[in-house]
Parts: C-alpha cells; sequence; structure tokens
C-alpha cells in the first residue's frame, strides 16, 4: 500500500484508481486508531474523516456499491469517535440506500453488514443487545462464503466478521467510558 501510495505517480492514476487506494488507506487509518496495527509514532500520519471523504467523491457518491466501503467506513470512524447522532443520522441514511440500491444476490454480504449496523442503533450501542439483535443476520452472512474476485475485493475489503468484531470491541469499549 505504501509502495503505491507514495509513488510520484500516484497522482497520475485515474480518478478511481486513485480512490481505491485512497479506500485502501481509510482502512488502514481505521485498522490503526482501533490499535488492530501498530505504527510507531514517527510513521503516523494525521487522519481527518472528513477530508478523506472529499478526496473519494466518486466513490462516497456513487449508487453501484462501489461506494459500500466507504459508507462502512463513514459509521466505523463515527461509531469509534462515539458520534452517536451522526451513525443514527448515517443509519437513516443506509436504511434508504439499502432499499434502493443494494440487490440481494449480488452484495449478500454487505447488505447483510449495512442491517447488522442498522440493528446496532436499533439496540441504542448496547454490546450484548446488539448481539441478540444480529444473531441471525450473522450466521447468515457468515454462511455465505467471502468470494475472492476483483469487484468483491473492492467492496468487502476488510472481511465483514472481523469488522463487526471490531464493532463489538467498539461498542464494549465505549461502553465502560
Amino acid at each position: 500500500y505504501k509502495k503505491c501510495r507514495f509513488h510520484p505517480n500516484f497522482k497520475k492514476l485515474s480518478p478511481a484508481a486513485r480512490e481505491l487506494w485512497l479506500s485502501l488507506e481509510g482502512y488502514v487509518q481505521y485498522l490503526i486508531q482501533i490499535k488492530k496495527i501498530e505504527v510507531p509514532e514517527e510513521e503516523r500520519k494525521s487522519f481527518r474523516l472528513r477530508k478523506f471523504l472529499n478526496e473519494v467523491p466518486l466513490f462516497f457518491k456513487d449508487k453501484r456499491n462501489s461506494n459500500i466501503p466507504i459508507l462502512i467506513l463513514h459509521m466505523l470512524f463515527l461509531l469509534h469517535q462515539k458520534k452517536y447522532e451522526q451513525v443514527y443520522d448515517r443509519v437513516q441514511a443506509l436504511e434508504k440506500y439499502t432499499t434502493r440500491y443494494l440487490k440481494a444476490g449480488d452484495s449478500f454480504r454487505s447488505n447483510c453488514f449495512i442491517k447488522m449496523l442498522i440493528k446496532m442503533v436499533k439496540a441504542s450501542f448496547h454490546p450484548i443487545r446488539t448481539q441478540a439483535y444480529v444473531k441471525e443476520l450473522y450466521h447468515k452472512m457468515a454462511s455465505d462464503k467471502v468470494t475472492i474476485d476483483e469487484k468483491s475485493s473492492m467492496i468487502e475489503i476488510v472481511p465483514y466478521e472481523e469488522l463487526w468484531d471490531n464493532v463489538l470491541e467498539t461498542l464494549q469499549a465505549n461502553l465502560k467510558n
């Protein structure tokens, strides 16, 4: 990732290719913030969510599933930052998005994961209640094998099961604080 992102010709990539690498950077930054990736302090770069969302306008506004990782990442950052009002607002937008744009067949796992995030809000961000609300959806998602192809790897950058574990850890940590 670093080799490509900081290559002198990075800016010469097409906007879509550049945004793909930037979305990968967003997930790396998220994993750093939740302490799943250790990075020495001197190598850390500041990451601002709003700036990131402005840098990926094609992916953020697209309605053909390439924006799914950005929508999910946005929610994950807001949850990590305990911005529950904004999470609630995003969930309302995600509910509309899933009914309009996600077809069950081609993005089943994404659909399940987004519905799990929606149920998390309905469970008032309580980790145990959330687990109970999403149990069936989680099993459906987990039983559907991850497809390893170019399109799916651009949508499910980090396996949803791993992201969901991170969500539950964040909810548990937020409950204690």
